[in-house]
């Protein structure tokens, strides 16, 4: 039934909560830091994209790594604690609807 859907629902939002991660945690730093690089590398290897490049494992490898960790970012944000007027916002259902509001369709 609706309740029960609206019961399981509730109860793997409180799961899914232990996984929200702090602005200052280390793990947030980390991730920051890892997707300014991969931003960087974007940043320089898209142009080169442009010419045709003679094919390499490593190119290929790296853009597979790249790939997978795009996608792991755009669910690692609904796991990211928000700033909003000076409080830190950690309920992940309050990250969830204002990512999906705001970035969400800009990241995928």
């Amino acid at each position: 039934s609706e309740d029960q859907a609206v019961g399981r629902l509730e109860c793997l939002l409180a799961y899914l909560q232990q996984f929200v991660m702090a602005p200052e945690s280390r793990l947030s730093l980390l991730w920051d830091f890892l997707t300014v690089c991969m931003l960087i590398y974007d940043i320089v290897v898209i142009p080169l994209l442009a010419y045709d490049l003679p094919p390499s494992l490593a190119w290929d490898v790296a853009e597979v790594c790249i790939t997978a960790l795009w996608t792991l970012d755009l669910v690692l944000t609904f796991f990211r604690a928000i700033e909003q007027g000076g409080i830190v916002e950690m309920r992940i259902r309050s990250i969830a609807r204002n990512y999906l509001r705001t970035l969400f369709f800009f990241d995928a």
